[in-house]
């Protein structure tokens, strides 16, 4: 909810200050939030990577992993879908 709150408050910056240059605060906060996307990343795969390597079968599934993984991947075609501009 956090993350939530702080990124519509910054959509309702303008992302170009008067001279021209990208505003600080939403460069920030778009860079962290690409490097927490990147650690929850790993997070979701962890399940997947290591139930792979005890079983040794590529094929093999995680539930958990898959668990993790479908709301994340629904709620990113779905932001993708909606094509919020920020420009």
């Amino acid at each position: 909810m956090f993350c939530l709150f702080i990124t519509f408050l910054l959509l309702q910056a303008p992302y170009l200050t008067p001279d021209g240059q990208p505003n600080d605060r939403i460069v920030l906060w778009a860079t962290m939030l690409g490097l927490l996307s990147t650690a929850l990343a790993f997070v979701q795969y962890a399940p997947q990577l290591r139930h792979t390597y005890k079983s040794k079968l590529v094929g093999a599934i995680s539930i958990p992993a898959m668990a993790i993984q479908s709301p994340g991947a629904a709620l990113m075609v779905y932001l993708i879908a909606s094509g919020y501009d920020l420009n």
